[in-house]
């Protein structure tokens, strides 16, 4: 029932449910905690106090967070810009993963702090992940939002040489850097070339 109402966003009715399990001889666990916190991120935007109290509410039950409750929470903010609350719930992991990684990089590389997107990706290499598309794909939306043509060409190469790129968020990236800095003729090129490859929408 859970499940149910945290895919529909519905926080309250996953909140109620919740509450009914110790009545009915129920002790909810982590999955339980979790739902509940998927549910409320997917309802709506967290604001940085929110984010926490959320936080609090899973460890006040006596349980310990792991990498799905923190990634969650970190997706939204990530979601939602909110640097405040994505650098709060990373600095206070034990054992951040690839998905952490790839959330912080994103909420970086959208509040413009290019350098910071820069020095996690190498953080992650240097700690064994292997960086995947979302890693790349958000490393690049950085360095393409400040306009970085050399570095967007770099990131662009070392994705093809990993066997990434060519996907529908790396062509629409480098198509809107090229259509703010009014190389329109570079931007048509690629919209041309995106809408013949199989599979991938403009």
């Amino acid at each position: 029932m859970m499940g149910v109402c945290s895919l529909g966003g519905k926080f309250t009715k996953a909140q109620e449910v919740l509450d009914e399990m110790p009545m009915r001889g129920i002790v909810p666990d982590l999955i339980s905690f979790n739902t509940l916190v998927n549910a409320r991120v997917k309802s709506g935007g967290l604001t940085p106090n929110l984010a926490v109290e959320l936080l609090d509410m899973v460890r006040n039950s006596g349980l310990r967070p792991d990498a799905i409750t923190y990634n969650t929470l970190l997706s939204a903010c990530s979601r939602d810009s909110n640097l405040e609350g994505a650098v709060y719930f990373f600095e206070d992991m034990e054992a951040p993963d690839l998905w952490t990684y790839n959330a912080m990089i994103s909420v970086y590389g959208r509040c413009g702090l290019t350098a910071k997107t820069e020095s996690l990706f190498a953080e992650l290499e240097l700690k064994g992940f292997f960086p995947d598309a979302v890693t790349y794909n958000s490393l690049l939306y950085a360095v393409a939002r400040e306009r970085n043509t050399e570095e967007v060409k770099e990131v662009y190469v070392a994705m093809q040489k990993m066997g990434f790129g060519k996907d529908e968020m790396t062509y629409n990236t480098i198509i809107h850097m090229y259509g703010k800095q009014g190389q329109l003729d570079l931007a048509l090129k690629l919209y041309k070339d995106m809408k013949g490859l199989s599979g991938i929408k403009p």
